[in-house]
């Protein structure tokens, strides 16, 4: 069977061919400044509705072989995509897909590879109506109109709202274009060749869409959930954060105090010794304490700790050797002489890292002053205790810290980032502190597959809904014109019996009288070998061609009618009354005797006459008649039906209107009626040899 399928014409064929040429080209601008942003998944669906669309065209120039072949990469890919939503993320055909997109970018996941759902599923129905070409009874124009569900699906979410997702489930805007005039192309090109499948398509397809805009609307609804989870996930991660971080702050800031209240019990300034064993205890605390410094009222400092060799280089020494801002320095002076706390701003410190400085007044019990403590904080060490929260070791969250709008901290994330981030704004020493947190795409690897599970299988469900409808009913219109075809059938079978029954009749009766014809008489008188006595009487019109002659054919047609029906009349059940021909008529009598059929004879006879027929003339019409009967066996029909024939030969000769009876030894006998119409029996001479005028 040839692979071509009939085409409307050369110029319609034509606009399809350039129509699709023009797609390709609008595909390959949109794939070239794809490669240039490097987005991988649109530039991956661009490549996809590229080999769809060579595919497409050279279906249409009739090149089918050419078309599976640029379908084939398609399909894999498409495969391959359904896999990833669909199965866990920890099956080995996953960890494979994993392996695959790491090897094409060592930090990428297979999200960034593949297209979203929905173009992944618009793809596949565009791949499955290009193979299934016009095949309606297979589901080609459902998976047309999916295709434009889940095509118009996500701008019509976008322009009602929604929320935001930590990746964009829609299409791009060039791919929505080429996969637009794709589908459009198509679906022009096949939905002419649907036309004898109008009424089951309508049938079918409503149902079946309906069904799809359910699915549709419940996997929207399940992606919200699930974006809506991984949200609040990172939204809790994230103020879990930020409370972490402000207890360590106070906690650090409550310490402090604890320790400038013992110096202020102790009433004078730490030993060396006490000076080790508290600070050194602090020390321990707060990790991120750089060093912890005790200055006198002079402004020198006396202790430090730790002592390390970099440290002790400040003991003895004044504050202006260390502290080179005179804005830091005069705040200094004020904590010392007038007992005021005082914290810095974010600074450089000496070890390269940023961090601040933290003053704090200690007197005696007289309010003398005793000195001040210093805490010299790396912010860096500070903000790594946020990983001391169990829930930021997942890397599945890429997190900045931002000080002054200075990004001060970042913890990467595994794979890579999603362009949806959160945001929680706090005060750190009285500095604005915001911790920006940024998915990664590890997270949305193991997000939940039951929105992508809900969608395939639903539209799937779809498909098979429109299957079954579409089949049932063909086959209530098969069963319909079978039912049709049936009654047809019998109501033929009914006129083909009626026919050959008339045919049957017709065959055996004359169709003018509707008595029995010469065949019909011919196949009697065999069944009246065994019926003695048998009588036979042959009857004739007188003058019947007189009546034809000038009262007409339609006339004398009337008159063998009136015959006919008086005759039968006569004979009753005791015989058969036939039409022999032209005007005769011939009436069997088995098991009747002569007397039988003379009185039978004589009624028909009489049965004419009251019928009050008239020639042309006004003479009234009579009938003569011959009777023959055989007693005993062998019956000789010829023989007896030629005595009846010569007895009504003899009537004729005889004056007509009359019964000639005729013996079996050849005499025949006429009976004429007498004045009160009754028969007597005079017999009669043979009768003649040859006919007399009728």
């Amino acid at each position: 069977m040839s692979s071509r399928l009939p085409g409307p014409g050369g110029t319609v064929s034509a606009v399809r061919q350039w129509l699709t040429v023009l797609v390709i080209v609008i595909n390959l601008g949109y794939l070239r400044e794809s490669l240039a942003c490097d987005e991988a998944s649109q530039s991956v669906t661009l490549g996809l509705t590229l080999l769809l669309g060579l595919a497409q065209l050279s279906w249409y120039r009739y090149r089918i072989q050419l078309s599976n072949a640029l379908l084939a990469p398609v399909v894999l890919v498409v495969v391959l995509s359904l896999i990833s939503y669909l199965l866990p993320h920890h099956w080995v055909v996953t960890e494979w897909l994993l392996e695959l997109a790491r090897y094409l970018s060592p930090a990428s996941e297979i999200v960034n590879w593949r297209p979203t759902l929905p173009d992944t599923m618009i793809v596949t129905f565009l791949v499955m109506g290009l193979l299934l070409r016009t095949r309606s009874s297979f589901g080609v124009p459902i998976y047309h109109a999916i295709a434009a569900l889940l095509l118009i699906t996500e701008p019509l979410m976008t322009a009602y709202g929604k929320p935001p997702r930590l990746v964009e489930t829609g299409s791009h805007a060039g791919v929505f274009v080429v996969l637009g005039l794709l589908l459009a192309i198509q679906f022009f090109g096949v939905v002419r060749h649907w036309k004898h499948n109008s009424g089951s398509i309508h049938r079918s397809i409503w149902p079946a869409l309906v069904f799809s805009v359910l699915v549709v609307w419940l996997w929207h609804s399940s992606e919200i959930n699930a974006n809506r989870q991984m949200v609040t996930r990172g939204e809790q991660l994230l103020k879990a954060m930020s409370h972490h971080l402000t207890e360590e702050v106070m906690g650090n800031r409550n310490a402090i105090h604890r320790l400038a209240r013992f110096w202020h019990v102790m009433g004078h300034p730490p030993s060396q010794r006490q000076w080790q064993d508290i600070a050194g205890m602090y020390h321990d605390d707060f990790r991120y304490l750089v060093n912890i410094e005790f200055l006198t009222p002079d402004g020198r400092v006396s202790q430090v700790f730790p002592e390390t060799p970099q440290h002790s280089i400040w003991i003895g020494q004044g504050l202006d050797r260390q502290i080179a801002a005179e804005y830091i320095q005069a705040q200094v002076q004020q904590a010392l002489l007038n007992g005021k706390e005082w914290h810095s701003g974010l600074l450089p410190l000496t070890q390269g890292v940023p961090g601040f400085l933290h003053y704090i007044p200690v007197r005696d019990s007289n309010g003398v002053s005793i000195g001040v403590l210093c805490m010299v904080m790396a912010l860096p060490e500070l903000l790594d205790t946020l990983h001391e929260i169990p829930e930021a070791h997942s890397r599945d969250f890429f997190v900045m810290a931002y000080l002054n709008h200075q990004l001060v901290r970042e913890w990467p994330a595994e794979g890579t980032v999603t362009p949806w981030s959160f945001t929680v704004s706090l005060e750190l020493l009285g500095q604005p502190l915001q911790l920006v947190m940024q998915p990664s795409t590890r997270m949305l690897r193991e997000a939940s597959r039951q929105p992508a599970v809900t969608l395939v299988l639903g539209l799937v469900l779809s498909c098979l809904l429109y299957l079954l409808l579409f089949s049932h009913h063909r086959m209530i219109r098969q069963h319909h014109s079978i039912r049709l075809a049936n009654v047809e059938l019998r109501r033929e079978v009914r006129r083909r019996t009626r026919l050959q029954q008339r045919l049957e009749w017709l065959a055996h009766h004359d169709e003018l009288t509707g008595l029995p014809n010469r065949r019909d008489v011919v196949r009697q008188m065999d069944a009246l070998k065994h019926a003695f006595p048998v009588s036979i009487i042959i009857a004739d019109i007188d003058h019947f061609k007189r009546v034809n002659d000038c009262l007409g054919h339609r006339e004398g047609d009337r008159v063998l009618g009136l015959v006919a029906r008086a005759g039968a009349m006569a004979v009753g059940q005791a015989g058969t009354f036939a039409r022999y021909g032209g005007e005769e008529f011939i009436a069997m009598l088995p098991t009747s005797d002569l007397d039988t059929a003379s009185r039978i004879a004589g009624d028909i006879r009489h049965e004419v006459r009251k019928l009050m027929l008239r020639h042309a003339d006004g003479s009234l019409l009579t009938i003569s008649l011959g009777v023959a009967t055989q007693e005993q066996a062998p019956l000789n029909i010829d023989r007896l039906a030629q005595l009846a024939d010569r007895a009504l030969y003899a009537a004729k000769n005889n004056g007509r209107d009359q019964v000639n009876i005729a013996d079996v030894d050849g005499s025949d006998k006429a009976e004429r009626p007498d004045r009160r119409g009754r028969m007597n029996n005079n017999h009669w001479p043979e009768p003649q040899t040859a006919h007399a005028s009728a």
